[in-house]
């Protein structure tokens, strides 16, 4: 298979979906429509194109407009693009989100609301919480006709979402409780029962803060006390507040940050309110300060052609199957090729462990493997020659060929093919069919044994990485070790020293995974008694 092919192949199964990714996003930015606003352009139009293309410059998927205390500037903004088709088609791939920064009993909180909400009814909304006409724009507006509890309410009845608004600075609703040292008797952190009843209510989506270094007190020292324990988790966000936009030089002279500088991750499979919304009641697995790295090997996708899984009407094209790093569920009716497509994988990937006889279901696969951050192609086109006598198949060829994705965007032969396989060998995947995910759940044991199947899974992938890590510091050990007869003997004691430490720190992990296995192994041997 030549290198274009492969390059076409890999961009067709990049194009598919494949479940949920990673989005920036900022929810309070602010725009003229602020009378605080720093302005830098003649013209609101020019101000509005300025800020999303700040916003689509940094990569950020998910923006809310927050002015204060109106919903102006979002509708100018949006008028603007919807009457531009250039811009409406640059803008189209983000989630831009009317919203609030509403003042409370001087304290700021965040209302953000569907793309589709009316503006006639936000208004109304506004003036019905207190805030008149002529006072929207303004930050020292005051929501009087409501308390904070009752107007989380409003924004949800309505159906928006509430964030508090930097929570650790200056108006923000926990700025005392964050700066506030811990004391022996703990007394610092009973500030009253209407904060608590405002952090524990049901209507709060999230808590935006400032600084960073402040989160772990927020979780551990306040969240966690009995006073302020909420039945779920909150989601903890940062946004930018920005009030401005940076000059030509990259300068930024308003308050707040610039966009693109302070903001949070969410984990979602498409851009939507709706999305958003669940994603914040879920945030231990949906928002991130960082994108998590991957420390292991996973699939990114799969091309077949020929066999069992061919489109009839086109048995000379390839079938495209997009993965998830994380956990893949492949859905569809009895006898659609389930088990067959993640036969094909597994005999791809690891030959030496799988049956031959899934090499007359295909006649050719490439198996994208993401592999530490390096994308391979492997390649299986299983030869198949019969017996002439007992006419059973013979598998002539196993072993898949490997193709490097380059810089360039171009598949290569590498030289470390061999070296990669053999690696890939130390690691397991596992791959549950219909009948036996049923089995599992009549079995008292199944859960169990499904557990140990992952905890010896996640053992073995550390050990293998572990090994990797000692391999190259023994490496390093032999390059000192050569060039030791050109240093002094002193010097020679020090480095060993160094030397010995790192291979302590090394190995340490690495006894423990096998302490691990142990009483893992016990555990099984107990269960089977």
């Amino acid at each position: 298979m030549d290198n274009v092919t492969l390059k076409q192949l890999y961009d067709k199964v990049c194009k598919k979906k494949y479940g949920c990714e990673y989005f920036k996003m900022d929810l309070h930015i602010h725009t003229p429509a602020s009378k605080c606003y720093k302005k830098r352009f003649s013209t609101n139009e020019e101000e509005y194109i300025e800020i999303l293309d700040e916003a689509y410059e940094s990569g950020i998927s998910i923006i809310a407009i927050t002015d204060h205390n109106t919903v102006k500037g979002y509708y100018e903004m949006m008028d603007y693009i919807n009457n531009d088709k250039q811009k409406y088609s640059k803008y189209a791939g983000m989630l831009i989100l009317p919203g609030i920064e509403i003042s409370c009993f001087g304290k700021h909180i965040l209302a953000i609301f569907p793309p589709d909400k009316k503006q006639n009814e936000l208004n109304t909304f506004l003036y019905n919480i207190g805030i008149d006409i002529n006072e929207q724009g303004e930050e020292d507006a005051d929501a009087y006709k409501v308390t904070p509890i009752e107007l989380m309410k409003r924004i949800n009845e309505i159906g928006g979402i509430t964030i508090l608004a930097h929570a650790d600075s200056s108006n923000g609703m926990l700025e005392k409780l964050l700066h506030n040292d811990k004391s022996e008797n703990d007394s610092w952190i009973h500030k009253g029962k209407s904060l608590a009843s405002i952090i524990k209510s049901e209507h709060l989506y999230g808590i935006s803060l400032n600084d960073k270094n402040l989160k772990d007190k927020l979780l551990k020292d306040i969240l966690n006390n009995k006073e302020y324990r909420r039945e779920k988790s909150i989601a903890v966000i940062y946004c930018s507040d920005s009030h401005g936009t940076r000059d030509t030089e990259g300068n930024y002279k308003a308050d707040g940050r610039p966009i693109g500088e302070r903001y949070s991750y969410i984990k979602l499979s498409e851009l939507s309110f709706h999305g958003l919304k669940i994603a914040l009641l879920d945030p231990e697995v949906r928002i991130y300060d960082e994108i998590p790295g991957s420390n292991y090997p996973y699939i990114e996708g799969v091309a077949i052609k020929g066999g069992y899984l061919e489109d009839p009407k086109n048995p000379d094209r390839f079938q495209f199957f997009r993965f998830n790093k994380a956990l893949n569920c492949v859905i569809g009716a009895r006898g659609t090729g389930k088990s067959t497509l993640l036969d094909i994988v597994q005999y791809t990937l690891f030959p030496e462990i799988t049956d031959d006889e899934v090499t007359l279901k295909f006649d050719t696969t490439v198996v994208f493997l993401n592999y530490f951050g390096d994308v391979y192609a492997f390649i299986c086109e299983p030869k198949i020659e019969f017996d002439d006598y007992t006419n059973e198949s013979i598998n002539v060829r196993k072993k898949p060929s490997i193709y490097k994705l380059s810089k360039n965007g171009k598949f290569y032969s590498s030289r470390k093919s061999k070296e990669i396989y053999k690696e890939l060998q130390n690691f397991s995947s596992v791959a549950y069919k219909q009948r036996a995910i049923l089995n599992y759940a009549q079995d008292k044991r199944g859960p169990i044994e499904v557990i140990n199947n992952l905890l010896l899974i996640s053992d073995t992938e550390k050990y293998s990485i572990l090994l990797k890590k000692i391999k190259q510091n023994y490496e390093s050990i032999e390059s000192v070790l050569r060039n030791q007869g050109r240093v002094e003997w002193n010097d020679y004691i020090k480095r060993k020293h160094i030397v010995e430490e790192d291979m302590q720190e090394i190995t340490r992990p690495f006894i423990e995974i096998l302490e691990n296995s142990k009483e893992i192994f016990n555990l099984i041997v107990l269960t089977q008694k």
